[in-house]
C-alpha cells in the first residue's frame, strides 16, 4: 500500500475508490494487530476480517480478465461436479475403513 502511494501520489492514490477502501482494510488491520488478541473492545475490529476477503476477492476479479485465465477457470467449474462425486467416493471408503478398524 504504501509503495502504491509513493508511486502514484498522494492525489491520484485517492482519486480510486478501491485504493481508499484497500487503505482503510489495511489501516484497521494493523491496528486491530497492535492492540493484541484479546478483549471485547477488538469485537469491531473482527468484521475487518470480512474485508480482507473481499481483498483477496479483487485479484480474482483482474485474473478474469486473462483469456488463459478464462479458460483455467472454465475447466475448474466444469470439473467439479466431478470433483463433488469423487469426494463422496472417497467420504464412503474412508467410513468402510473407519468401521474395518473399528
Amino acid at each position: 500500500m504504501g509503495l502504491k502511494q509513493i508511486a502514484y501520489g498522494p492525489k491520484k492514490y485517492i482519486d480510486n475508490r478501491m485504493n481508499i477502501i484497500d487503505g482503510t482494510v489495511v489501516f484497521l488491520s494493523i491496528i486491530e494487530l497492535s492492540m493484541g488478541s484479546g478483549g471485547g473492545a477488538l469485537s469491531a475490529f473482527r468484521s475487518v476480517r470480512v474485508f480482507r476477503t473481499f481483498r483477496v476477492l479483487r485479484v480474482a476479479r483482474i485474473l478474469r480478465s486473462l483469456k488463459s485465465m478464462q479458460n483455467i477457470i472454465s475447466v475448474i467449474t466444469r470439473s467439479a461436479s466431478s470433483f463433488a462425486y469423487i469426494a463422496m467416493l472417497m467420504i464412503i471408503f474412508l467410513f468402510i475403513y473407519a468401521l474395518l478398524g473399528i
